[in-house]
């Protein structure tokens, strides 16, 4: 049985002691690049900024100011993040997503599943143009996760 490819549906985002850190369900595009010679990587452009990713991935800054001082100065609230290109953090990802049979014509759900990546801390704020919606790009490195060097394992539905 061959299976055709679909786009990625959701990407799930874990801390490296197996905690979900973010849930990414609105991805544009992904691809999960593995060519010899080169580190691999999973790249990502989401529709969506996902905050809970951002947060994961670099540091969010504490607001000192009491609801006293915000008041007299009429603040919004805000969150703020420290945005550090070198920051990296260990992290596992599980990618989601559906293959049609060629047989069958039915739909089949896969799981890739990597146990040992690593936020990278290039994001792209991509502005839009010409009508289309802005995307955020992100990518993870991949790394084996044993001794025989693997570094990702596939689950199809049979």
């Amino acid at each position: 049985m061959n299976y055709g490819t679909r786009e990625v549906i959701e990407l799930l985002v874990f801390d490296e002691n197996g905690n979900k850190v973010a849930h990414l369900d609105s991805l544009k595009q992904s691809y999960l690049k593995t060519s010899q010679g080169y580190s691999p990587y999973l790249y990502i452009k989401d529709a969506l900024l996902n905050y809970d990713l951002l947060e994961f991935s670099h540091a969010e800054v504490k607001n000192n100011r009491s609801d006293y001082e915000k008041e007299l100065n009429n603040e919004k609230d805000f969150k703020e993040i420290s945005y550090n290109p070198k920051l990296v953090k260990k992290c596992k990802l599980i990618a989601k997503t559906l293959y049609r049979t060629d047989d069958t014509k039915e739909d089949k759900e896969v799981y890739f599943n990597i146990p040992n990546a690593k936020t990278n801390g290039a994001i792209d704020f991509t502005s839009c143009n010409e009508g289309e919606p802005s995307t955020f790009d992100s990518v993870f490195s991949i790394h084996s996760y044993n001794e025989n060097g693997d570094i990702f394992k596939i689950r199809i539905e049979q």
